[in-house]
């Protein structure tokens, strides 16, 4: 209208208008009856299920932190895992297509603590022993809950080593020891899991036919672009890390997306200099619908 208005006196655009009007208004139907729109039923076929990892790290049990911002030992420890699977047990499990574990290092704080120099440890803690009960729990009570069978990845951090030296225990000969326990246990209890144990320090696998997984602890893998490119399918890439203690999610919207997890363990005494990190006491999960990626973060009260 405005630009007929350019060439057209207004009062006879109106009346132009008001004539189209009065048409409209004599042939417009007021008794016509419209059938209700039916919305399609969205079939919860397998395709639209998610593929499910939860992901565990940085418990440091035999830990002990005792300062006014955060307290952690070994009983609080098992009240914060606690509270993380009772979380994983509100997850609908018809909603669930695939269960990934991810087991990403630091579950032990220092097994060895003769050697690691400078840690505050609680006495008496069987490390390898203890975090074995753990992680067998958290598989048992995925599996029952879930109902699928289920694969399990391990790998170690730094803090699962018995030295300091990256040459004499690279293996992290701990952490393989605790696997060790943790899947003899599985097959004693005929838990439908199958367990990964990967020495190298970046892992690979295949998360649908969307998403390929780079899971690492983070201690040695900075250097998150060459991780990118050093997968060569055409998958969307989903890196997930500990090491950290803090949440991050990165979704570039390119070609990967980024989860840094956060501990159990909360703030230590050792995390208030300028570079260090805070997160609040947690776990976190990631669903994969093709290749759509959302993570959900598990925190915990106590």
């Amino acid at each position: 209208s405005q630009l007929l208005s350019t060439y057209i006196e207004s009062n006879e655009l109106e009346a132009y208008f008001r004539n189209e009007l009065s048409k409209l208004q004599k042939t417009n139907k007021t008794n016509v009856i419209v059938d209700r729109f039916k919305f399609p039923t969205i079939n919860q076929s397998e395709n639209a299920k998610d593929d499910l990892l939860i992901v565990f790290s940085d418990w440091h049990v035999g830990k002990l932190i005792d300062f006014d911002r955060n307290k952690f030992n070994l009983n609080l420890f098992r009240l914060r895992l606690s509270e993380v699977i009772s979380q994983i047990k509100l997850i609908d499990r018809d909603s669930v297509k695939t269960l990934t574990l991810l087991f990403l290092g630091d579950l032990m704080e220092s097994p060895m603590r003769n050697i690691r120099k400078g840690l505050i440890l609680e006495n008496g803690v069987d490390q390898i022993q203890e975090c074995s009960r753990f992680v067998l729990e958290c598989i048992e009570h995925c599996t029952n809950h879930f109902q699928l069978q289920t694969t399990a990845l391990f790998v170690s951090g730094n803090h699962d080593r018995a030295t300091q030296d990256i040459n004499e225990d690279y293996d992290r000969l701990p952490y393989k020891t605790m696997v060790d326990i943790v899947r003899f246990n599985c097959e004693h209890r005929n838990l439908p899991v199958t367990i990964t144990h990967s020495p190298r320090r970046t892992c690979y696998h295949s998360v649908n036919d969307h998403v390929s997984l780079i899971y690492f602890h983070g201690d040695a893998c900075s250097k998150i672009p060459n991780l990118v490119m050093s997968d060569t399918t055409a998958k969307h890439k989903l890196l997930v890390q500990g090491h950290l203690h803090h949440k991050s999610f990165t979704d570039t919207g390119l070609n990967y997306t980024h989860v840094v997890q956060p501990s159990l363990c909360g703030a230590s005494e050792h995390e208030f200099d300028e570079l260090g990190y805070v997160g609040r006491p947690g776990q976190c999960l990631i669903r994969c619908r093709d290749a759509r990626i959302n993570v959900e973060w598990l925190d915990v009260s106590n």
